[in-house]
């Protein structure tokens, strides 16, 4: 719950409120002594307010909720944030970091191995392995992501474009 002062116009928790007025000695009000003081609930925020999108303002001095539309650069940069968590988190699902760094480290050791001419065929299999982890399992998320970024950044037309250009972009079974 927020509360805000009739007299300054200043929006307050109901923490800071209740620390304003144990500074004073008093420790419990109604909401009509809380109106005597000259602080008022604020209603709860309207229904309906798309967050991603839209953003409300309680403005006291005309007593209601102002909801405008966000800027659609900080939209689709958040957006875009998003999408990239959401791919981080895949791909970790499939490869923790550690487990990433060791193939890599492997991986390149083992190419050092097939420059100078000393990879044994087992050798040559353990980099197909590591490749495949990759090629099959983390760069189609890579692909993906890089995919649905895009399709945010170029919509004109909003959320629903954003929707329409996104849905079934993440491989199988990553959703």
């Amino acid at each position: 719950m927020q509360y805000y002062s009739i007299l300054s116009g200043v929006t307050l928790t109901r923490r800071e409120l209740t620390q304003v007025l144990n500074s004073s000695g008093i420790e419990h009000l109604s909401a009509d002594e809380l109106s005597v003081l000259g602080y008022a609930l604020i209603p709860p925020s309207p229904a309906g307010v798309d967050w991603r999108h839209q953003a409300s303002e309680w403005r006291s001095a005309d007593q209601l909720w102002i909801v405008t539309e966000r800027d659609s650069d900080v939209v689709k940069a958040e957006l875009v944030e998003s999408v990239k968590d959401d791919a981080a988190q895949k791909i970790l699902s499939i490869a923790p970091d550690w487990r990433q760094r060791n193939l890599i480290a492997r991986g390149a050791s083992l190419a050092n191995k097939v420059a100078v001419g000393s990879a044994t065929t087992a050798d040559v299999a353990e980099i197909a392995a590591i490749d495949a982890v990759f090629e099959s399992q983390i760069n189609p998320i890579r692909d993906a992501s890089n995919v649905i970024e895009a399709a945010i950044n170029a919509a004109l037309d909003g959320p629903a474009a954003v929707a329409a250009a996104t849905t079934g972009v993440w491989p199988e079974g990553n959703d």
